[in-house]
């Protein structure tokens, strides 16, 4: 009942079932496949995060012990339990998740089996997202490939792994065309998914980036602006959703050149609910607040300093996020040398 709700979007009403199925579940005997379904179903409905991983790790310890850790419906929990991993905000975890359930697809010889499309999907998203550019174009292509293949180009699923390639050539291969694949794949969301839903966001998020990357700075903050008013529908993962927008907004505001709104803008996001380092956002993000706490006077230069060399070291000095930040900074004053970033 509780997944024939979700499948209905009736996730609020399902979230009511938990606590007595949850109880069933322990007080009789049930059986292993049952079980884990259950669990799984409820952690798809389940508004909380940390929640929703219990509930996931529970589904895949119960069948991992049931049927032995290389089955496929036991692959596909473990890559269930990296994507809350991913949910509840660890990034570097859910990668090691995700790459762990894709070594034993790989040694079942299943990668081209459209039962694992997804996963493969965000695994090279996670890849991307740490900058791991060559490794995660595979994944991708074939993710994309497959899922077209499995479901057709007019799908959710397609969308979503489609999604995830367009992440890396936005970071490896902008341009004029990119964006109008970008809009064709925006309209075909809002169509689909809904125009207020969260993959939405996430899909004005990518255009927004890619501006950036055109060097289309105030084109993109103009757009910000104009989504920023919108009634975008409420996700598990809220918080981070909306501490990740308003650092996009503070990161225009700064390539703008507008360092006092953009540092004013930032002191009023939830830095905890912002993506972490090694990730490339997290230390893209990591490199604004320190810009912004060095101008207060309430962190050293050297900070900073710190931040951007993390950046060097993971993307190279000629990553355009960099070439976009000042070399260096005197504290308390914002005042920046422009040099040769490749110095």
């Amino acid at each position: 009942l509780i997944n024939a709700m979700r499948l209905h979007g009736r996730e609020a009403e399902a979230r009511t079932l938990i606590p007595a199925l949850r109880e069933d579940l322990e007080r009789y005997p049930v059986r292993a496949e049952n079980k884990a379904a259950s669990y799984t179903f409820m952690a798809l409905v389940e508004s909380d995060t940390g929640r929703a991983l219990e509930l996931h790790r529970k589904s895949y310890d119960v069948l991992a012990e049931h049927l032995g850790p290389n089955e496929p419906t036991v692959i596909r929990r473990l890559a269930n339990v990296a994507g809350a991993t991913l949910a509840d905000g660890d990034i570097g975890a859910a990668l090691q998740g995700y790459a762990e359930a894709m070594r034993r697809v790989s040694e079942r010889g299943e990668l081209e089996s459209d039962y694992f499309i997804t996963p493969q999907g965000v695994y090279g998203r996670l890849l991307t997202a740490h900058g791991r550019w060559d490794e995660a174009k595979v994944w991708l292509d074939r993710a994309v490939r497959l899922q077209a293949v499995a479901r057709g180009t007019h799908s959710p699923l397609y969308l979503y792994v489609r999604g995830d390639l367009l992440l890396w050539e936005i970071e490896r291969e902008p341009s004029d065309e990119l964006l109008d694949q970008l809009d064709q794949w925006l309209a075909m969301n809002e169509e689909l998914v809904g125009k207020h839903h969260a993959r939405t966001r996430y899909a004005w998020r990518l255009r927004t980036l890619l501006l950036r990357r055109l060097d289309r700075s105030d084109e993109a903050y103009t757009q910000w602006l104009e989504q920023q008013a919108k009634p975008w529908e409420a996700s598990p993962q809220q918080a981070a959703i909306d501490a990740q927008w308003q650092a996009d907004g503070a990161a225009l505001l700064l390539d703008l050149e507008r360092v006092d709104e953009a540092c004013e803008h930032m002191a009023g996001v939830d830095r905890g609910a912002l993506p972490e380092a090694p990730s490339v956002e997290g230390l893209s993000v990591a490199l604004d607040l320190a810009l912004c706490a060095s101008r207060s006077g309430n962190a050293s230069a050297n900070n900073y300093a710190l931040r951007r060399a993390e950046l060097v070291r993971d993307l190279g000095a000629a990553d355009w996020r960099l070439k976009r930040r000042p070399t260096d900074i005197a504290v308390g004053t914002g005042t920046a040398e422009a040099t040769d970033p490749e110095a």
